[in-house]
């Protein structure tokens, strides 16, 4: 057993937290304007486009679009909270605690027209070292694409959620 998890060098760490308005179905929108979120350096445009990527694949909404929409549509916007790039340099010195990639995003959802609240989600993404072989060098931006695609899922999967209740008509 000690051998196997001795090969085990790397894992990453999700955590997540959503609230979502029980009286608006996500479903109900068949477009999506994705804005630019706010961020360090060009990390709030480039979540923008992986979000609005990733929402295009699970076909949630019919248009996705990076700009202004005409009539009914749900707004996505958000901000990136922590964009960590690691440091090879820390690891080497401090061991396998420091250094690490990390990344967290706030994600929110409104309607275009009269601005209501539909949905926030927190999403954190880090590598987190579980053994003696852990890579010097971790990708921010494998976890800020990894984290647009569990954001897409949460919304398909509350989409589905509130689509099935009884309670709506």
């Amino acid at each position: 057993m000690v051998s196997v998890l001795g090969a085990l060098s790397l894992s990453a760490g999700c955590r997540s937290v959503s609230e979502f308005n029980p009286y608006i179905s996500i479903g109900s929108y068949e477009t999506a304007v994705v804005e630019d979120f706010e961020g360090p350096e060009a990390s709030g445009f480039e979540f923008a486009e992986r979000l609005a990527r990733a929402i295009s694949r699970n076909g949630l909404f019919k248009d996705i679009m990076r700009s202004e929409a005409n009539g009914r549509a749900i707004r996505i916007k958000g901000t990136v909270l922590r964009y960590e790039r690691g440091n090879a340099a820390l690891k080497i010195k401090y061991g396998r605690t420091m250094g690490n990639a990390r990344f967290k995003v706030q994600v929110d959802l409104e309607d275009f027209e009269s601005g209501d609240f539909i949905g926030s989600i927190v999403m954190t993404e880090d590598f987190e070292a579980v053994g003696p072989r852990d890579p010097r060098k971790h990708d921010v931006n494998k976890l800020a694409e990894r984290a647009a695609r569990k954001v897409a899922d949460r919304l398909l999967a509350t989409a589905n959620e509130v689509s099935s209740s009884s309670f709506l008509p």
